[in-house]
């Protein structure tokens, strides 16, 4: 009976540490949930306004990615899954996206800081990432209300000198969902490329620190490179 009882407290008592993990761990990951995604009316004031800044607070916040990856010929090539965490920098004056994509043997990142420039009316963004001779991607952008999208017009120089344009519509869909399309252009003509699928992310929550004590196996997603 000894044996039993201390057997039943220490289960008890195990159980409580459990618990008080889990629940702190569950504030710890709300708040830098809440953190990431605070919007510009968390901050102090001084801060740009205006509808166009508060479009780009529509941004801020956790998202999971998917990106669809076409050919020349319009068929979906590859599919693959990351995050955006997207973030109020400079006192409220850019935001700051870091992006991160990941398959079998290769983790794209990219980091890029975007604005709205009243004098000249368009969305400006400054993008980098982790391939190889990349360098600074420049983006201007602007807003078509009718259709609840950024359009921006991007060129990048490649190794051999030889510039590719770009064309990337932005719509906005919900409040936790937009869609980013990406198109090669060369003249007239417009080939879609990527399409990528943002989603708003939620706390993981109590569920998702006891999901971590089981495992699930899954299928296997055989992913191209980017």
């Amino acid at each position: 009976m000894r044996y039993a009882r201390t057997y039943i407290l220490g289960a008890i008592s195990f159980g409580m540490i459990v618990g008080s993990l889990a629940a702190q761990q569950d504030s710890e990951s709300k708040k830098s949930f809440a953190d990431k995604s605070a919007k510009r009316r968390a901050m102090s004031e001084g801060y740009p306004t205006g509808p166009m800044w508060d479009l780009l607070d529509q941004f801020a916040g956790v998202w999971t990615v998917t990106e669809h990856h076409y050919d020349a010929l319009g068929q979906v090539i590859a599919t693959v899954e990351g995050t955006e965490e997207v973030v109020w920098i400079l006192d409220g004056h850019a935001i700051e996206r870091s992006y991160t994509t990941k398959t079998d043997d290769k983790t794209y990142k990219a980091i890029g800081t975007f604005v709205w420039n009243d004098a000249t009316q368009t969305f400006e963004g400054v993008w980098f990432d982790n391939r190889a001779g990349g360098g600074a991607t420049i983006s201007k952008g602007s807003w078509n209300e009718d259709r609840r999208m950024i359009h921006y017009k991007l060129e990048t120089e490649g190794g051999s000198g030889k510039s590719t344009r770009y064309e990337v519509l932005d719509r906005i869909t919900s409040k936790d969902t937009h869609v980013a399309t990406t198109y090669v252009v060369s003249g007239a003509k417009r080939l879609k490329r990527l399409v990528v699928n943002y989603k708003r992310n939620e706390p993981c929550g109590i569920g998702g620190v006891m999901s971590l004590l089981s495992i699930t196996p899954t299928d296997e997603k055989n992913e191209s490179k980017k």
